[in-house]
């Protein structure tokens, strides 16, 4: 009994043996056509080419967020400089005090019987400006309006054709002296 244990053992063995030297030939064999084909980088022309698709596709993703980022920042900066000139138009107009702007022909400011003013409207469509007349409290006449009659002792210019008030010396539009002769002069009464 010995003797077929022996046996039996030696065939187990040398079986083993044999199975073991198979399988590792062939995981040697496997292993070394992985590690050929993984050191030279393609197994395949197709998977070669995959490969450059993959890094094409990589470096577009690259692309398009660096690109993206790029104008992420531009809109920041865009942004930044319009609040900058808001902020630096709000200075600007915020703190002007403007005078009273009076006409061409007035010389005595004592017979200005309106102040002018000049103010800017909406800086962001146009820089057109409006003008606005209001009556001083201190003077309790207005100039003569279209289709008013003249009053008692006023008179017109002869140059211009403008009614003037009587305790004007000149004409308040161009300036010329009260006629002598009384040349235009309404006499109403």
């Amino acid at each position: 009994m010995g003797h077929r244990d022996d046996r039996s053992r030696e065939r187990y063995r040398s079986r083993s043996r044999d199975r073991h030297d198979r399988d590792a030939e062939r995981s040697e064999k496997k292993s070394r056509r992985h590690r050929s084909r993984s050191r030279s980088g393609d197994r395949s022309p197709h998977r070669k080419h995959s490969k450059d698709k993959k890094e094409k596709k990589r470096e577009k993703k690259h692309h398009k967020r660096h690109s993206k980022k790029k104008e992420a920042d531009k809109l920041l900066e865009m942004e930044a400089l319009k609040r900058l000139a808001q902020a630096s138009t709000d200075e600007m107009l915020l703190p002007m005090d403007f005078g009273a702007v009076g006409y061409g022909g007035e010389r005595d400011p004592r017979e200005k019987a309106f102040s002018t003013a000049f103010g800017m409207t909406g800086m962001s469509s146009s820089t057109t400006g409006f003008v606005a007349e209001r009556e001083k409290p201190d003077t309790k006449v207005r100039p003569p309006r279209r289709g008013d009659k003249p009053g008692p002792q006023d008179w017109t210019c002869p140059k211009c054709q403008t009614i003037n008030f009587k305790q004007a010396a000149e004409c308040f539009k161009c300036g010329r002296l009260r006629g002598s002769a009384n040349a235009g002069f309404f006499q109403t009464g």
